[in-house]
């Protein structure tokens, strides 16, 4: 189950993110790829598309930079949150990895001023 550290922090990041990026409000969504189901629900999720390891959320903003590589535009921003040094799942480094070979960023957060920062950087 999701640690309450990492909601809280997603939750203060899109607040923040909805005030001060209205036009962009939409752009930004959570993947809702966690929590308690029924067998059947979970099943049902599973038919549906669901896939263990995608990132929390997704910014969909295409044509920036990947911070050292100027060259390369990128097609968007997954956001996964964690908690203090908790790392990454398997599956969510083979999830990384995949939407890297495909130009997209993928950032790990862990508090609200490194999430500012890259949204800020990431729109300039």
């Amino acid at each position: 189950m999701r640690n309450l550290h990492e909601s809280r922090l997603q939750t203060n990041c899109v607040r923040w993110f909805d005030y001060s990026y209205p036009k962009l409000k939409l752009n930004l969504f959570s993947i809702p790829n966690e929590g308690a189901r029924t067998i059947a629900n979970g099943a049902r999720m599973k038919a549906q598309g669901r896939r263990a390891g995608t990132a929390d959320m997704f910014l969909a903003v295409p044509n920036h930079t990947f911070p050292l590589i100027k060259e390369i535009l990128c097609n968007g921003l997954f956001i996964e949150f964690k908690h203090g040094n908790a790392k990454q799942s398997e599956s969510q480094e083979s999830f990384q990895r995949a939407v890297q070979l495909e130009e997209y960023r993928y950032e790990v957060i862990t508090d609200f001023d490194q999430f500012k920062n890259l949204i800020e950087s990431y729109l300039l």
